[in-house]
């Protein structure tokens, strides 16, 4: 870019943002891409951020062509931050069409911001245009953010750990389990965790629990570790008892199957839930999972 247009972008994006009325529109006149960005920040989300609930600068960009989302999915935050205290402006990008639907990298929308920040005008804006979010949504959200901030404190802790001590480590492998992090439960169980480990009773192995979830790296690492691929498990969260093999069957996970099957897991090993009991093949068939079934039926006996 040319150090002119560099220029021109910084001049109008610092107007934009102090809301100088005046100098945006002579820039915008002169030819300056009403969708340029400095330092990865658009100028409707400059005139956004800085402007206060003035309207001016936010609707001149827009009839100059500006996306009214500032940007790509997860790229800014325009209507977010607007919902969280500027109703005029809100409005305004809504009449331009920003995307109601919108959500950022936490997965939260312009109306999640407004009910968080208890702005009733800029929620009930919102509502007016259509947009619905219900309580359980928004804890849903919530429950989202604890999840990674938890992630953060399991993965530190394990980072900066240097024991070799086989049940230390399958503690550790516990956390990184509850907090769904796949990627640590298989290099711990690769730095010697006891592989079989359970909390308590109700609990799944990692074995079991990465065959449910569809983790195939860890179903690997448990295998290699030398778990029993046929230890039967209640598991209490899906209501259902038997080896790795019924959770990857029931789940329709078919590499994890055959893994499994590789592994000398049994096919025929008997298995009981609310779907019913059965080897893991009648579980398949239940949910539907036409590739496991075709890959285990030959290799179940008919009862």
């Amino acid at each position: 870019m040319a150090k002119k247009d560099m220029k021109a972008i910084e001049a109008i994006s610092s107007a934009a943002f102090n809301h100088r009325v005046e100098e945006v529109r002579a820039l915008l006149e002169q030819g300056v891409d009403p969708n340029s960005k400095l330092h990865g920040f658009s100028l409707l989300y400059s005139a956004v951020l800085g402007g206060g609930d003035e309207t001016e600068v936010v609707q001149m960009l827009l009839d100059a062509g500006a996306n009214p989302d500032g940007g790509p999915k997860g790229d800014e935050e325009v209507l977010q931050h607007a919902a969280c205290v500027f109703p005029n402006v809100l409005r305004v990008l809504l009449d331009a069409g920003a995307d109601l639907h919108r959500v950022n990298d936490e997965g939260r929308s312009a109306l999640w911001y407004a009910i968080h920040h208890e702005q009733k005008e800029c929620e009930a804006i919102l509502r007016e245009y259509g947009l619905d979010y219900t309580e359980r949504e928004l804890n849903e959200h919530e429950k989202g953010r604890r999840l990674k901030n938890q992630q953060k404190i399991v993965t530190n802790r394990i980072r900066s750990t240097r024991t070799k001590n086989a049940e230390q480590l399958a503690w550790l492998m516990s956390e990184a389990l509850n907090v769904d992090l796949p990627k640590h439960v298989a290099k711990l169980l690769e730095r010697g965790a006891v592989p079989n480990f359970r909390e308590e009773d109700g609990l799944p192995s990692p074995l079991v629990w990465a065959a449910d979830k569809g983790y195939l790296d860890v179903v690997r690492a448990a295998i290699a570790a030398g778990t029993d691929v046929d230890e039967q498990i209640y598991y209490e969260k899906s209501a259902h008892q038997g080896t790795a093999l019924l959770f990857a069957a029931r789940a329709g996970h078919l590499k994890i199957v055959k893994a499994l099957v590789e592994a000398g897991a049994d096919v025929n090993a008997p298995a009981i839930g609310q779907d019913g009991e059965g080897p893991p093949l009648l579980f398949a068939e239940k949910h539907g999972h036409k590739e496991v079934c075709d890959y285990l039926r030959p290799l179940t006996k008919e009862a």
